[in-house]
């Protein structure tokens, strides 16, 4: 699950600031990857000795407009 949460904040007639922050994975939830599928090596085959996707990930960013 992604999330972004932002907030503007005028300074003036021209000018404003934004302030936001974006996760993903917010739940660092784990996606497994695939079972072993060589029945050569038996001490693997039906493994997942792998994850697919990235861990939790969180951006600040401040940005000023003029």
């Amino acid at each position: 699950m992604n999330l972004s949460v932002f907030r503007s904040i005028n300074l003036g007639t021209d000018r404003r600031a934004e302030i936001r922050v974006e996760t993903f994975n917010l739940f660092n939830w784990v996606n497994y990857g695939f079972p072993a599928a060589s029945i050569s090596n038996l001490g693997t085959f039906g493994r997942i000795t792998s994850s697919i996707g990235d861990q939790r990930e969180i951006q600040l960013a401040l940005k000023f407009y003029f």
